[in-house]
């Protein structure tokens, strides 16, 4: 396999990254705090349901190495 990101694998960086900038930024906002928080779980859980569904398959199978 290349050693190249698709789409899916920078959503998933994209979207984590989104969850901690907002998760750090919540307290330092005093009116959109609880709405922040909102957001970062709401980034982090989309994230995660993209990498499932991207590589869940791929991790779920037999891998393709033989033995020597």
């Amino acid at each position: 396999r290349s050693l190249s990101a698709t789409r899916g694998t920078v959503a998933i960086y994209l979207l984590i990254m989104a969850a901690a900038l907002s998760r750090v930024a919540s307290p330092f906002v005093d009116t959109l705090g609880p709405t922040l928080l909102i957001l970062s779980g709401l980034f982090w859980s989309t994230g995660f349901a993209i990498f499932a569904l991207h590589y869940g398959p791929m991790l779920c199978r037999p891998s393709n190495n033989t033995p020597n």
